[in-house]
């Protein structure tokens, strides 16, 4: 841990308590925001944050970022997690997703020629500023890639062909890896 991180905080019987982040969607209807609520608190979670927002309360569509703190998250996301279908995806046909904040994302950054923005995310997940694993970088130009591999960092240069400024070896990448910075 370093001197930018802080610990996690502790519950009352000293167990670490861990922060997940809750995203659900889809249509508005009344009672989405007390169905999620009710099965944190029945898992022993305590909201932290919760911010939602629908395109139109008749026939709109309903976002919902709920971050929470919950002893031992891990061992608790099986039950969670049926918990979360039971109510939030049978019953109200909203498609949810669940993430524990405490795990390091493993990330891609898509980069161009500009090196101030590239070389603050690499320097940030270094100091562990970023909960974030940099996996590679990849870039339409070579100019960067001795910067970057300092940083023990793979970088691949991908030339725009024929005018198609997104490889076809990129395009290859589908899901698998997160952006964190996508520039042209």
């Amino acid at each position: 841990m370093t001197s930018t991180q802080t610990a996690p905080p502790k519950t009352a019987t000293g167990r670490e308590t861990q922060e997940g982040r809750l995203i659900v969607q889809g249509e508005d209807r009344p009672g989405v925001v007390a169905a999620v609520s009710s099965v944190l608190a029945q898992a022993g979670a305590n909201i932290v944050s919760l911010d939602q927002h629908s395109t139109d309360p008749v026939g709109g569509r309903f976002y919902q970022r709920t971050v929470f703190r919950l002893a031992g998250l891990g061992a608790a996301r099986p039950q969670l997690e049926r918990a979360l279908d039971r109510e939030i995806r049978d019953k109200l046909g909203l498609e949810w997703r669940l993430s524990e904040a405490g795990r390091r994302k493993r990330v891609a950054i898509f980069a161009s020629k500009t090196d101030h923005c590239l070389l603050d995310l690499l320097w940030r997940q270094q100091h562990g500023e970023l909960n974030v694993k940099v996996e590679m970088v990849v870039s339409n130009h070579p100019d960067l890639a001795d910067q970057v591999r300092r940083f023990d960092i793979p970088y691949f240069y991908v030339p725009v062909i024929d005018g198609h400024r997104l490889h076809p070896l990129v395009r290859g990448l589908g899901g698998n890896v997160r952006t964190a910075d996508s520039t042209q």
